[in-house]
């Protein structure tokens, strides 16, 4: 018998290589696809299991190959955690380490509304933050945000916006802040994308301050964002059952974090205005792709358009200590940037 946990399988492999010569010449097993179907006259692309029957030599090589990237995938996860881990130990005065996500978003209600308000309420972006940094006598202290904003798109626009108001706050806690350690998770759509590479690479001349932005590998982002996400969703409803306030989109969201009883959280507010004028900065900007995005965990700014790339990141003491050290797999690329304005 195989085991269902994948985990387990993997250490099973080790002391127990599986036997394939029992199998069946001909079998019969269902894969994720992605296929095509017609819903209310149009045609749609989603992800379903198909059932389907292959040869022995090809399920074997499926089995090989996907072990293999399933053994990459566990070490990344585990490579990743172990050094944010090691990052918050070692962290140096006057750098931060900012890990940060999108919430699900909030769906705005009232005590009493009618049918017809259930199937069109207004939804409002929840960004929260962690700021670790050490203070003055050498402690890990954190900071908390949640970033609101009426704008819906998930997008690295967005993504800017909220920057533009973050790192000002970051350096009212600390205005000689060296460096940042970014940590996300990888979405393309919204972290993981040449426009945040090049932001990175000129973080510099952009924020007034170095940067550094790793990744998490895909699926395993969990953190701290997640926990502050779903405690301010569950204190706005309560709030709005209690009759204490009257909830109807991005705006009173705000000022009523700016009035609750939520402490130790700072609320800050980003409009949909806003992020198209950010939009029209980053779309000014030519940039050259980055080959492998999916690979990449680590982003670290050079200055000059420069980043140098990693598929997992360093913090080893030459690194840590705002320089590259001298393992091979680090690439340098230029993002080819074109401004029109100092960003």
């Amino acid at each position: 018998m195989v085991s269902s946990n994948p985990e387990t399988y993997l250490k099973e492999c080790e002391s127990n290589p599986v036997n394939f010569d029992m199998l069946p010449e001909k079998i019969k097993l269902g894969q994720w696809k992605r296929i095509t179907v017609a819903k209310k006259g149009k045609e749609k692309s989603v992800m379903r299991i198909v059932e389907s029957e292959i040869e022995k030599s090809t399920f074997i090589d499926l089995v090989i190959t996907q072990t293999t990237d399933f053994k990459d995938h566990s070490f990344r996860v585990g490579k990743q955690y172990n050094k944010i881990k090691k990052l918050k130990e070692n962290l140096p005065q006057h750098q931060f380490i900012i890990q940060m996500d999108f919430a699900e978003n909030y769906n705005c209600k009232s005590v009493k509304e009618i049918q017809s308000a259930y199937w069109n309420q207004t939804s409002v972006t929840l960004h929260p933050v962690v700021a670790y940094y050490r203070n003055t006598i050498g402690e890990l202290c954190h900071t908390i945000y949640v970033v609101v904003s009426d704008e819906l798109g998930h997008s690295s626009t967005t993504v800017h916006a909220f920057l533009d108001i973050l790192i000002p706050e970051i350096k009212l806690i600390d205005p000689d802040v060296d460096i940042i350690h970014y940590w996300t998770d990888s979405p393309t759509s919204q972290y993981c994308n040449k426009q945040i590479f090049c932001t990175v690479a000129n973080h510099q001349a952009v924020y007034g301050t170095k940067a550094c932005w790793n990744y998490f590998e895909m699926g395993h982002g969990k953190g701290p964002c997640d926990g502050l996400g779903g405690m301010t969703k569950r204190m706005a409803d309560q709030a709005v059952r209690c009759g204490k306030v009257v909830i109807r989109d991005a705006h009173d969201v705000f000022q009523w974090s700016m009035n609750s009883n939520i402490k130790g959280v700072k609320f800050l507010f980003v409009s949909s205005d806003t992020c198209k004028e950010v939009s029209k900065r980053l779309k000014a900007r030519t940039i050259s792709a980055v080959r492998g995005t999916f690979k990449l965990h680590v982003v670290v700014g050079m200055g000059s358009s420069t980043v140098a790339l990693k598929e997992t990141s360093c913090y080893c003491e030459i690194c840590l200590n705002d320089n590259l050290c001298e393992n091979p797999s680090w690439i340098k690329q230029d993002m080819s940037l074109i401004q029109n304005r100092s960003t």
